[in-house]
């Protein structure tokens, strides 16, 4: 009994080593990784500045074409309403032409009813 004790503790303590030898090798693994990470980390680094300072110009250049893109919108809003004023005037102006376009045709229709209705004797009397 004695030997069969012995014998089921030192397998258990066996396996418990065998856990640790395999959780210290898990462990040097992930620490070798980690080391390796943080090399290139240190590695990419001036990269990540450079990217972030490039980022910075960048965002000050998009925030000017922003600033000119927002006035070039001002302008062509302005000029845009400037035509809508002019069209309306031309259009008041294209109006008014056809109304005196149809006044002078009522005119011209009168005079040559006028004309129509005059005799020779009527012309006559006039040019003396």
């Amino acid at each position: 009994m004695y030997k069969q004790t012995l014998k089921s503790k030192r397998d258990e303590f066996n396996k418990m080593i065998n856990r640790y030898e395999v959780g210290l090798t898990i462990i040097e693994n992930a620490q070798t990784k980690v080391s390796i990470l943080q090399d290139q980390i240190k590695k990419d680094e001036p990269i990540l500045e450079q990217l972030g300072k490039d980022l910075e110009v960048k965002s000050v250049e998009l925030k000017q074409v922003l600033e000119v893109t927002n006035k070039k919108k001002e302008e062509v809003a302005q000029s845009s309403e400037i035509q809508d004023v002019k069209v309306k005037e031309l259009e008041k102006m294209a109006a008014k032409i056809n109304e005196d376009k149809q006044d002078t045709e009522k005119q011209k229709d009168r005079a040559m009813k006028l004309a129509d209705s005059l005799s020779a004797k009527d012309i006559t009397e006039v040019s003396s």
